[in-house]
């Protein structure tokens, strides 16, 4: 019985760390995603991928309506395809050109 549940959650690890790994992709994906999603008016998706995470979930959909005009405005100048030409990556501190 101990050894199956040893195994379940051997299980559990292998499949969270894979899906973890799966889903993190380069510097420049992460960049590109942030801005796609903000392009496509995906605003909190977007956020996601910045420090600005934590204030973007914590808004009402009411919220976010009212903030929906500005953000609009502000993501209308991104361009619809982004291609990052390198990386720089400096300790925990990244610069995509």
């Amino acid at each position: 019985m101990r050894r199956n549940v040893i195994s379940v959650i051997v299980l559990i690890v292998l499949a969270v760390t894979a899906q973890a790994q799966t889903k993190a992709g380069s510097p420049s994906d992460t960049v590109i995603g942030f801005y796609r999603s903000l392009k496509e008016k995906r605003y909190v998706d977007g956020f996601r991928h910045s420090v600005y995470r934590n204030a973007v979930e914590g808004l009402t959909p009411a919220e976010l309506q009212d903030l929906e005009p500005d953000f609009a405005r502000t993501f209308a100048a991104i361009p619809d395809k982004i291609e990052p030409s390198g990386e720089l990556i400096t300790g925990e501190s990244l610069r995509s050109f």
